[in-house]
């Protein structure tokens, strides 16, 4: 079946304390995603997969917005002609790890 995102049930959890935890790790990614247009055959997975709305189709290629990836890589797993890979991100954008 299609691949459905799952989603934080929160039981004793204080939501929003979460989502911070989230979010810190989101911007400690120092990988992005890029696109080759040439492997790229137009199947959609990656935008379907894309929980952040990063990806998607121009003129039936995979198109990546870099202002909204997060480098989780979930389009770099789903792609099956390897047509989306990482990069890390230049020096100045680094985010070191603690």
């Amino acid at each position: 079946g299609l691949w459905r995102p799952t989603y934080l049930k929160s039981t004793n959890h204080d939501l929003k304390k979460s989502l911070s935890i989230v979010e810190v790790g989101v911007a400690k990614a120092n990988d992005y995603t890029i696109v080759d247009p040439e492997a790229c055959t137009g199947c959609s997975l990656c935008k379907y997969r894309c929980q952040v709305g990063a990806c998607s189709m121009d003129d039936d290629i995979a198109t990546i917005d870099l202002s909204k990836c997060i480098g989780c890589g979930i389009c770099v797993t789903s792609c099956p002609n390897d047509a989306i890979t990482f990069k890390l991100k230049p020096d100045a954008e680094i985010v070191p790890h603690l």
